[in-house]
């Protein structure tokens, strides 16, 4: 009975989230406005961009029954599927399987000079240069001083004066990265937060929120 009771709730949680994207994506522009503009909208997306309302769509996202929005993200975002290693759509298993598709090696040629440093992701860049305790970094909705965006005072120290480099990627770019040059990482750090859109709005949005 429980079981049953837990199937059927994440039926309807399920259906929720299949209505609302499709609706989003009748004309995500007006819709995303109202997301972010509007009161109500408000309300809605702070429900929808819960942690838990991310990890049933990203389920979602790995099932096959996912596949079917493939062919109509395509043609709405224009992607050039030229550039993927499997051109074929039916290959995918999954969206995200799509989502992440490799591309071919001739797709992105490489700088062959040494010292070009390589952009490591498709996408929009986001520069700050000559970065210092007053600079504001916008991640996730979040405003980030330095310090507080690496975690570490004392390497914020080493980086002031530095330059960080923030891509945003668009729902048709590439979705991999890679490192632009010779490297070793050294550990990576997870910035807690709901997941945002990176439209101008947004942030904007969000400033006059927290003014």
């Amino acid at each position: 009975m429980i079981r049953s009771i837990r199937y059927s709730y994440l039926s309807i949680l399920l259906f929720l989230f299949l209505g609302i994207n499709s609706v989003i994506n009748t004309n995500p522009s007006v819709w995303l406005s109202f997301l972010y503009q509007n009161k109500v909208g408000i309300l809605l997306r702070n429900f929808i961009t819960k942690p838990w309302i991310s990890t049933l769509s990203g389920w979602y996202a790995d099932t096959w029954l996912s596949t079917f929005h493939i062919k109509n993200f395509i043609k709405k975002y224009d992607i050039n599927m030229a550039e993927a290693n499997c051109k074929n759509i039916s290959e995918y298993t999954s969206f995200n399987d799509f989502f992440t598709r490799e591309l071919h090696p001739q797709a992105r040629p490489i700088n062959p000079d040494p010292s070009a440093i390589i952009s490591p992701a498709d996408g929009d860049l986001h520069i700050f240069s000559n970065i210092n305790d007053n600079t504001e970094i916008f991640v996730k909705e979040k405003a980030f001083d330095l310090a507080t965006f690496l975690g570490n005072q004392n390497l914020a120290e080493q980086y002031t004066g530095g330059t960080i480099i923030i891509i945003y990627l668009s729902p048709r770019d590439y979705h991999r990265y890679h490192f632009p040059l010779n490297a070793i990482p050294s550990h990576a750090k997870q910035i807690n937060g709901k997941y945002r859109i990176c439209k101008p709005f947004s942030i904007s949005s969000t400033r006059a929120a927290s003014d």
